[in-house]
């Protein structure tokens, strides 16, 4: 497993939310579909939402049951070449901040799919 540091993920955040606003300087709508463990990465994606003079919907989703979580991370595919699939222990071990202020947030334990997307929708 390649293991990289906070300052590394750090760059690659600064990086996607680059490649994020010169997308929307375009008129493109943008989709970021990553995880953002830390209020200061969350801040780079408003900011360059900000800098395009661009809307953010920021979407929290989070499994708060831990026996479903755990088994969807034991069961996951992974069809990423190179690409190594965590384990739980990687998991518990991640270092991630809860987003309090997300404008929206969705407990996968408590939503099917479904209704994730119709929640996200409602706020867009």
């Amino acid at each position: 497993m390649i293991l990289i540091g906070r300052l590394a993920r750090r760059a690659i955040i600064h990086m996607a939310a680059a490649l994020a606003a010169s997308n929307l300087w375009l008129g493109h709508t943008v989709i970021v579909d990553c995880i953002n463990p830390w209020d200061m990465t969350r801040r780079i994606f408003a900011d360059a939402a900000k800098r395009a003079d661009a809307g953010l919907l920021g979407v929290e989703t989070r499994c708060s049951d831990l026996n479903l979580h755990r088994a969807r991370v034991e069961e996951r595919d992974i069809d990423v070449p190179g690409l190594c699939k965590p384990d739980w222990q990687d998991v518990l071990a991640r270092d991630y901040t809860p987003w309090a202020t997300a404008d929206v947030q969705i407990d996968t334990a408590k939503m099917g799919v479904a209704d994730a997307v119709s929640e996200i929708r409602r706020h867009l």
